[in-house]
């Protein structure tokens, strides 16, 4: 049974249950262990983790074989795009290689910043739940980013690389801004969680998985 219908039911009951403004929550039935929660976020995690690397193994591949492959490129190539897609700026071919270098300095630092998340939020909540619901969001954040820049650098790449092939052609570029928008997504809205957790009270628990609610 769901959370809110047992409240309202709640809520209907003789006077001796409560005044009007309380209720028992019974976590039982179809409601998921905070264990289980934290498995499917890890799962979740390593699932995006496992798409960033693939992104960037597949960028660094994409970017070698134009430089060294059998079908090279002309000598300068677009290296920025108006909004209607038309290129507006050149440089070397070589500059292709720094799409991958910053893709791959960019993942380190913000791994790197991943691994601290825990001291990050160390202070962020008095308890112990409230420090690990912060870091859990910190974590998950953190995932989504890298996987949504790693995209972006990789739809970059392939811009640049279709526009040398085809210069007379407009390129779209509702790929790029998709996915810049997907990060404004997952920044807002994590950053909104993460204080919202961090300015709630933790609820006390009780035995046989009862919360009282006030």
């Amino acid at each position: 049974m769901k959370r809110t219908t047992v409240c309202v039911l709640l809520r209907f009951l003789p006077n001796q249950i409560g005044s009007e403004r309380e209720c028992a929550v019974v976590y039982r039935g179809d409601a998921s262990s905070p264990t289980d929660t934290r498995r499917r976020k890890e799962s979740m995690r390593k699932i995006l983790e496992t798409i960033t690397l693939v992104g960037l193994g597949y960028l660094c591949a994409l970017t070698a074989y134009v430089l060294y492959g059998p079908d090279p490129l002309p000598d300068r190539i677009p290296i920025h795009f108006d909004l209607a897609g038309h290129p507006d700026g050149y440089g070397p071919t070589t500059d292709l290689a720094l799409a991958p270098f910053a893709a791959f300095v960019l993942y380190m630092i913000i791994t790197v910043l991943a691994r601290y998340a825990s001291l990050t939020f160390h202070h962020e909540h008095e308890t112990t739940a409230g420090r690990e619901r912060l870091e859990s969001l910190g974590l998950g954040m953190i995932a989504w980013i890298k996987a949504e820049l790693m995209g972006i650098f990789v739809c970059i790449e392939m811009t640049s690389i279709q526009s040398s092939k085809h210069p007379d052609q407009a390129i779209s570029l509702v790929g790029i801004w998709i996915l810049a928008g997907a990060v404004l997504v997952s920044i807002t809205g994590y950053i909104a969680a993460m204080l919202r957790a961090a300015l709630t009270r933790s609820k006390p628990s009780h035995p046989d998985g009862v919360v009282a609610e006030l």
